[in-house]
């Protein structure tokens, strides 16, 4: 993760979250962003930030489409959902 040193993480969530059909590892920071890494090299897909620390991420197909949801629960007691594989 570019720039990003000595961040608590959360448990690891395996998905394919840029539709590619290749599993990638989706985390929770304290630092309050939502990681996605590809799995070979564990290059960074994309930061999203949450503002506040984010728990163990969740993926699940709630609305049936064929590709998982990904939940994130921050501090505030809040579910974060990104769709991904868009």
């Amino acid at each position: 993760m570019d720039g990003v040193t000595n961040v608590a993480l959360s448990s690891v969530r395996a998905n394919d979250v840029d539709g590619n059909t290749e599993v990638d590892f989706v985390v929770g920071g304290y630092d309050g962003f939502l990681y996605a890494l590809r799995s070979g090299l564990g290059d960074l897909v994309w930061a999203l930030p949450l503002g506040l620390p984010v728990g163990d991420p969740i993926a699940g197909d709630v609305d049936a489409d064929g590709r998982s949801e990904l939940f994130a629960p921050t501090a505030d007691g809040f579910l974060n959902v990104v769709d991904s594989g868009s």
